[in-house]
């Protein structure tokens, strides 16, 4: 026992409750040591799983880019193809302009 090497010369009544003590301490240690690994194996997990979810967020932000990639593109054609309409519809009215009185 620890309290044996530490306190061999104190009187007995002193010397049991500080090897009470000590036993009382090492049993809190080893609890401690036991909380400590829990908790240890809780944040690798909650850390998986966190590295999980953001993989996970990038996969869909990802193809969230590549539609908006898309729709950007969609619209510069649509854009292109109101201009074409909108000088094609002008040169209708002037030629209507001119052929009608």
């Amino acid at each position: 026992m620890i309290a044996n090497v530490i306190v061999p010369a104190i009187n007995k009544p002193h010397r049991m409750y500080i090897e009470e003590r000590v036993e009382q301490l090492e049993k809190q240690q080893e609890t401690t040591a036991r909380a400590v690994a829990d908790l240890t194996v809780d944040v690798r997990a909650i850390r998986h799983d966190q590295n999980e979810g953001f993989r996970q967020v990038n996969i869909r932000l990802d193809k969230v880019e590549a539609r908006l990639d898309n729709l950007e593109a969609d619209v510069a054609t649509l854009k292109q193809d109101v201009a074409v309409i909108k000088e094609t519809l002008q040169m209708v009215m002037a030629y209507l302009r001119e052929k009608l009185p």
